[in-house]
């Protein structure tokens, strides 16, 4: 195998390689790349360029390790596209630097050093690699301010904070592209230096570093894994006065009323994400202002226990026309509806969002509930443009949906050529029709010259999702019927 594998055209090999250093999404490329790179040395000095091409959640000893390495070979630096960090839990890893230093000291008390050279109760290897962490710190020249001086670094670094040597790392990278950070549990003190990190890199508030840091990152990942905590703006603030950021993605934040010191003009974000989060009706209209550039929109609300408070859907639907100019995608679903004012739960008429192509909503964000329904017909809704159609139905059995919800969007397809020409999918999705004990009261649908089909099963009990699909066929439009678990 290995014979063959090395009888391809250098190119090929090269490629092969290429392929591994960018599949971020395989925890196992990294040693893969990394077995092949010790293969042979024909391999490794085609593989060498990528091993550092990504660094994805080291772990203190590997990070620490990292900034030792592009100390020593500062081109390495310049060849990280890609990091990832996952926030540990500091209280354990002081723990467990506290344990190391104790056993130190046994060791250094039985040898009987007594010399005086370590009366911190620091080892000699401890204080080389301090010294090398702080040279670290050093070589990026971060302007000093009253939040977060040296001094505060210098401590963090003694401590071993995980996400403060990871904040090094970022800036010490020029040609980052991609950066990703998890939080297991809530956003603790210690992110405070990613946060000072990013201020660094950001002109806006730092002219002087204007160019030196994250000058080529377009795409930032925040992502709280814990039910319970959140994101809070001030943690991604930075993020939007970068020049070169392109794509935002953010999971529990909440954002109440604010306003952006120093103003924010322009910002280059194109893609943002905003998932279980919680936004003030207000916040919608200081982001949306400033995001002139925005094409790609994607939110779900997160639970109201979680939060001061969440926008109505109305008042989201009104900040939105901000954006009608510049949006192509817009996602928006599991919202819970019914708790207020009947007319808080419309989000109003996209049919002048004139580059709106790709559209995954809620339905009865548009045309209302069996409680209370839109005026206008979904239809009259869409923008021309559409392309892509992706419905969701009822997400909470409190609120059922219209019972002419599938006509409703049946009407769209057989609208296709005068009002959607571009139309090419459409994509149901729904909860309860997977419930085996339940039946979804929505009747069959009767349509001039088409013969209607129904199939009886224990997903499509008469819904006259059977008639929507041969209507699809008819008109050529890719018709998908997904069942949420």
């Amino acid at each position: 195998m290995m014979e063959r594998l090395l009888d391809l055209a250098p190119g090929v090999l090269t490629e092969i390689v290429r392929a591994l250093s960018e599949d971020i999404s395989l925890a196992a490329s990294d040693k893969d790349l990394y077995r092949v790179a010790l293969t042979c040395r024909r391999l490794f000095r085609i593989a060498e360029p990528f091993l550092y091409t990504k660094l994805v959640c080291p772990d203190l000893r590997q990070a620490k390790l990292f900034l030792r390495t592009i100390l020593e070979k500062p081109a390495y630096a310049a060849k990280v596209k890609y990091l990832a960090l996952e926030q540990g839990d500091e209280d354990e890893e002081d723990d467990d630097h506290e344990e190391e230093d104790h056993e130190d000291e046994e060791e250094e008390h039985d040898d009987g050093n007594d010399d005086g050279e370590d009366t911190r109760g620091i080892n000699t290897m401890e204080a080389k690699e301090l010294a090398q962490l702080i040279e670290a710190y050093d070589n990026l020249s971060l302007p000093e301010n009253l939040d977060l001086g040296r001094d505060d670094w210098i401590s963090a670094l003694k401590h071993q904070t995980y996400l403060a040597i990871g904040a090094i790392i970022a800036l010490s990278l020029p040609n980052l592209e991609r950066f990703e950070i998890v939080f297991p549990n809530s956003v603790e003190d210690s992110s405070k230096f990613i946060r000072r990190a990013i201020q660094a890199a950001t002109p806006q508030n730092l002219p002087s570093v204007a160019g030196r840091f994250l000058s080529n990152l377009r795409e930032v990942e925040y992502f709280q894994a814990a039910l319970e905590f959140i994101i809070p703006l001030n943690e991604i603030r930075s993020y939007f006065y970068l020049p070169s950021l392109r794509t935002l993605e953010v999971n529990h934040l909440e954002a109440d009323a604010f306003t952006w010191s120093p103003p924010l003009t322009p910002c280059n974000i194109e893609t943002l994400s905003l998932e279980s989060a919680g936004i003030e009706n207000e916040a919608w209209g200081v982001l949306f202002k400033s995001m002139t550039n925005l094409k790609h929109l994607s939110y779900s609300p997160g639970s109201a226990r979680h939060f001061n408070s969440i926008s109505a859907v109305s008042a989201l639907g009104e900040h939105l026309t901000l954006v009608k100019s510049t949006l192509e995608t817009l996602h928006m679903s599991d919202f819970y509806l019914g708790f207020g004012p009947p007319e808080d739960d419309f989000l109003g008429s996209l049919d002048d969002f004139l580059r709106l192509e790709r559209l995954s909503i809620q339905i009865a964000l548009l045309i209302g509930s069996a409680e209370c329904k839109a005026e206008k017909a979904l239809w009259e809704m869409l923008p021309r443009p559409l392309e892509d159609l992706e419905i969701y139905l009822e997400h909470d059995h409190d609120v059922e949906d219209r019972e002419d919800v599938i006509e409703q969007v049946a009407e769209v397809v057989l609208r296709r050529e005068s009002q959607f020409p571009g139309l090419r999918r459409l994509v149901i999705r729904s909860r309860r029709l997977q419930e085996t004990g339940r039946t979804a009261e929505l009747q069959e649908i009767q349509f001039p010259g088409l013969r209607c089909r129904l199939i009886r099963s224990r997903r499509e009990q008469e819904t006259g999702l059977a008639a929507l699909q041969e209507i699809c066929m008819v008109k050529d439009v890719k018709f998908l019927e997904l069942f949420d678990e």
